[in-house]
Formats: C-alpha cells, sequence, structure tokens
C-alpha cells in the first residue's frame, strides 16, 4: 500500500514556518504558498511546523489559516495541520453533530481502522471533546448498527496473518446457522465474526462461504440485513477483501452523482494520503474508467481544486 504524501527529505520546519507567515502577512494571501508549505510535508513534519510558527511568531498557526482563507479550501487545509488522529476524532465528532446522525461517516472512519488505530482515535477523541467515543455512540445509535460500532470500537480484531482453516469452517457453519439455514437472523453471529476475525481469516472464509452456500457472503446479508446495519457489515465485508476498492466506490459516490459530497472527499483523501491513496487513485481509474483527478478537475475549482490536485500528487 503506498500513500501520496511521504516525508520531505530536506525539512526544515523554521524555514517552513516563515514562508507560511510570509504567505499571510500585509494585504492579501499566497494561497499556492500555503498549498505548497502544507502539502509538501507529511502530518509528522506539518506538526512541527505549527509548534515552529507558534514558537517564532506567538501565533497559532490554524488560526491564522482560518482568517486568511474560507469555504472548502480552508477545510482541507485545517484538516491537513490537525494531528492524524484528532482529525479522525473530528470528523466523528461532525458525524454525530446536529439533528441525525451521519451513520455512512462512522462505519467507513472505523470499519478498516487497525486495533492500534482505533485506540489511537479513541484516545484523541477522549483528550479533545472530554467524552468517551463509547457512550456517545451508545447516545447516538440504536440496535444492530450500535452492537457493530462498539464491537468496532473494542478494537480487538485479530492481526494475525496466518489463517487457521478450522476456525474458517467453523464460522461459515455458524455464519450459515445464523442466517440463510433459519427464520430470522442471529445478528451476533455475524458482528462476532465480522468484527473481530482478522482480515486474511475473512478473505478465506468469504472463498469457503461461495462453496459451501453458492452464494456471495454479501448477498445473503444484503437479504438478512437492512438499513445502517446492513451497510456497515457490508462495509468490513468490501474492507476486508480489498481496502482501496472500498474507498474507491466511496469516492465515485461522492462525485459520480447529482452533487459533489465534499466532506467524502476532503476525508477519505486527506486521512489515506498517507496511507494507501495511490493505490486507491489506481483502483478508481480501474473501475469506473476516468482518473480521480479527472473526477476532481470536474467538480471542483479554484484553490480548493488546486489542494485537493496537489494531495493526490497530480499538481
Amino acid at each position: 500500500m503506498q500513500g501520496t504524501v511521504t516525508e520531505k527529505p530536506s525539512f526544515d520546519g523554521q524555514q517552513a514556518a516563515q514562508r507560511l507567515r510570509e504567505a499571510m502577512k500585509g494585504f492579501g494571501t499566497d494561497e499556492q504558498a500555503l498549498i505548497d508549505a502544507i502539502c509538501e510535508h507529511n502530518n509528522q513534519q506539518r506538526q512541527i511546523i505549527r509548534s515552529k510558527y507558534q514558537a517564532l511568531f506567538g501565533r497559532d498557526l490554524l488560526e491564522d489559516i482560518k482568517k486568511e482563507t474560507g469555504g472548502r479550501f480552508e477545510d482541507v487545509l485545517v484538516a491537513l495541520l490537525m494531528p492524524s488522529t484528532e482529525y479522525l476524532a473530528s470528523c466523528l465528532k461532525d458525524a454525530f453533530k446536529g439533528i441525525g446522525t451521519d451513520e455512512d461517516a462512522v462505519i467507513e472512519l472505523l470499519c478498516s481502522r487497525a486495533p492500534a488505530e482505533i485506540k489511537a482515535i479513541k484516545k484523541a477523541y477522549q483528550e479533545k471533546y472530554g467524552d468517551s467515543l463509547e457512550d456517545k455512540v451508545q447516545s447516538e445509535l440504536t440496535g444492530t448498527l450500535c452492537k457493530v460500532v462498539l464491537s468496532l470500537l473494542a478494537g480487538s480484531r485479530d492481526q494475525s496473518k496466518t489463517v487457521n482453516e478450522g476456525q474458517v469452517q467453523q464460522d461459515v457453519a455458524d455464519l450459515i446457522a445464523a442466517g440463510v439455514a433459519q427464520w430470522g437472523t442471529d445478528e451476533s453471529v455475524f458482528n462476532v465474526i465480522l468484527c473481530n476475525r482478522s482480515f486474511p481469516h475473512l478473505q478465506r472464509l468469504f472463498q469457503r462461504y461461495v462453496q459451501e452456500t453458492g452464494s456471495n457472503l454479501t448477498d445473503d446479508i444484503s437479504r438478512e440485513f437492512s438499513g445502517h446495519a446492513q451497510a456497515a457489515l457490508l462495509a468490513i465485508v468490501q474492507s476486508a477483501l480489498d481496502v482501496p476498492t472500498f474507498f474507491a466506490q466511496k469516492l465515485q459516490h461522492a462525485l459520480g452523482g447529482l452533487g459533489t459530497k465534499d466532506n467524502i472527499v476532503i476525508r477519505i483523501l486527506v486521512s489515506r494520503s498517507e496511507m494507501d491513496l495511490r493505490d486507491i487513485k489506481v483502483r478508481y481509474e480501474a473501475m469506473f474508467e476516468r482518473s480521480l483527478a479527472e473526477a476532481i478537475r470536474k467538480d471542483m475549482s479554484g484553490d480548493y481544486e488546486k489542494v485537493l490536485l496537489r494531495i493526490l500528487g497530480e499538481a
């Protein structure tokens, strides 16, 4: 897996901080200089730049960015400058904000994360908002979806690369018994298996499930579940099969319909930029016969377009 943003080899945090101050000092703002100074560094380096900026000028870089920029361009720069886990915690906070919860955002943010990442996100959420993420989930979500999300937050997914064939066979039998083999569905069995088994284990399980039943597990989940609970379980399956494909589909949903869902685009590009965004780009083009950069250029404009293309490594 490869990201599009990497550590800058010849890093000078003080020089970068001075460039940012120059870009915002006096009349007008040099937006291209902001893009260059922020996007050519990885997140760890950006945190050093923020500290240097505070020490040199006695000013908060984030607050200056908010004063000097606006709209979606501001949203992207602020997201890039936040520590990675704090940014993910803020995305979850936004998902719970206002009337109704953005369940799709919660699912997307958690379904592909390793236990260490989940632990870091929970810690950042607690520190930033003084609230337990589990408590927030229980107050905002209900039913099977709530149970699935709490299971993901437990961070107990096995990280082993080896697959126990006997356990795979037992899990397949348990899923069949809990789903297609009976009237009604034992949702807890799906929850335990999909939220706790390793991704290599689940990949093998999906193969064996088809061999045993003649149908894909995704099809049976679609028949046995509905609504956001169905979406959550399908997201886990898709993430286990191939994370870049999962996010490529998310981006197409955000860019391919009527009106662009900017929050999704920003969230994915920023949060995956150092992980697997290069793989997501390749998968997107293979699946949808246009490059992700083309899709961005079609739907975005101005400095907002420029900063997204820079994150993609296309500008």
